[in-house]
């Protein structure tokens, strides 16, 4: 008799001690919700004409659970490119505040404290209901040509929480293109075939399995949909509740001999742990200098989650660009302050570049940084001359843990302590 596959054990004990029946899924009464719909053309004191579109699902009743939506659709008006630009929502009904907006709206292009010539435009409308989570699909812009952003985002309904892409699964990068590939369908799907990469998506539960909303360009969106069992061995423990995985999804996914997303985990270069000069499953690296201490911590597929408390959209206040492998390229804390990241082939990063400095840096055979070029530029205006000031530290690892990251190294810097905790 062959011995069962390590990985079939660990789906059968998932099996026996995670799925619920169908007799043991609570129930829920979903929400129905009446669509605020409504579009305003308008023009400024010189005759630039400006439009603004709001589409907006609304709760209906007054439950506990409408209450919890309702925050949650007040916070994505408030967040939204036209929450930005108009100002906060005033206190009252959603009805009253899409009301407040419209009125807004007229009144800031006709002061022109608003930009005219533009279109205004956003959309939340509810995709998916469980008993403990809710989605929208939310299109979102301000725009002279082009059209709208879209996104899927997913909510936690016992805390408001919006969940992000590491909570609820950990894809390996090809299998993106793959899923997109396999289920589009039509002119799509030959379109697709000539395409490297995608410029991001995101894939969230639907009544028809999974949805998988993605973009091949800046403005140009496209959604398949797929079986659950296709993402099951990917999903965290958390993911198998959003999505609802069966026992019989669930058992689809154990013939591979294992996930992509388990493999290779002590490499370096996985995720976003190359900029860290870390590798493994690594949650949180407490990094001490003479600078003080960073606490950086990261998803179960090594993409980077919160620097110091904060999360990556609040660190990056302007905004984040990502490479075809979802790797932050570039990265804006404000309208002016940015930073720029390039990696190697093995997914390291060699040059760490922000407004002022310049970080080179290389690595030896085990992928562990050896030397650091820092080049400071001067200030505008600088009388002492245009040439970058520049200085090299060279590293010599002093303690390892047992997966293999530094936990103490010295250079002419000084010497740094890391902490790091692993999943």
């Amino acid at each position: 008799m062959k011995k069962m596959s390590f990985y079939m054990v660990i789906a059968m004990a998932f099996v026996l001690t995670s799925c619920k029946s169908t007799a043991e899924k609570q129930e829920f009464e979903p929400l129905t919700f009446s669509t605020y719909e409504k579009e305003e053309a308008t023009e400024s004191l010189e005759g630039v004409p400006a439009g603004m579109t709001l589409k907006i699902d609304i709760p209906d009743g007054e439950s506990e659970r409408a209450a919890k939506v309702v925050s949650i659709i007040r916070q994505l008006v408030t967040d939204s490119e036209i929450g930005d630009q108009i100002g906060a929502p005033k206190e009252g009904t959603l009805q009253e505040v899409c009301d407040d907006y419209i009125e807004r709206f007229r009144k800031g292009i006709a002061k022109e404290d608003l930009t005219p010539g533009c279109e205004y435009h956003l959309e939340i409308l509810n995709g998916y209901q469980s008993t403990d989570y809710i989605c929208f699909h939310v299109s979102d812009g301000i725009f002279g040509n082009g059209g709208p952003m879209e996104r899927e985002v997913v909510f936690r309904l016992s805390d408001e929480h919006q969940m992000e892409e590491g909570e609820m699964y950990n894809l390996p990068d090809d299998k993106w293109m793959e899923l997109a590939r396999k289920y589009a369908e039509g002119v799509e799907k030959e379109k697709l075939q000539n395409i490297e990469s995608l410029m991001g998506g995101e894939i969230v539960p639907d009544e028809k399995g999974c949805k998988y909303h993605y973009a091949t360009s800046m403005h140009i969106f496209n959604t398949v949909y797929f079986p659950v069992s296709e993402i099951a061995s990917y999903l965290t423990e958390e993911g198998r509740k959003i999505f609802d995985v069966t026992e019989e999804q669930t058992t689809e996914e154990t013939t591979q001999e294992e996930p992509v997303a388990e493999a290779h985990k002590t490499e370096p270069g996985r995720g976003e742990l190359g900029i860290f000069d870390l590798r493994g499953p690594v949650k949180e690296c407490k990094w001490k200098t003479e600078n003080g201490t960073k606490t950086y911590t990261f998803d179960e597929n090594g993409f980077w989650l919160t620097e110091d408390g904060q999360k990556l959209k609040d660190v990056f206040l302007g905004g984040i660009d990502r490479d075809a492998q979802k790797r932050i390229k570039d990265g804006w804390a404000d309208g002016y302050g940015s930073i720029h990241y390039k990696y190697n082939a093995q997914g390291l990063a060699t040059i760490i570049e922000e407004d002022g400095s310049k970080q080179t840096l290389t690595y030896d055979a085990d992928g562990y940084v050896k030397k650091e070029i820092l080049e400071i530029y001067p200030e505008m205006g600088d009388d002492e001359g245009t040439t970058a000031e520049q200085h090299t530290f060279t590293y010599t690892i002093l303690e390892k843990d047992e997966i293999g990251n530094w936990t103490k190294r010295k250079s002419n810097r000084g010497v740094e302590t890391r902490t790091i905790t692993y999943y």
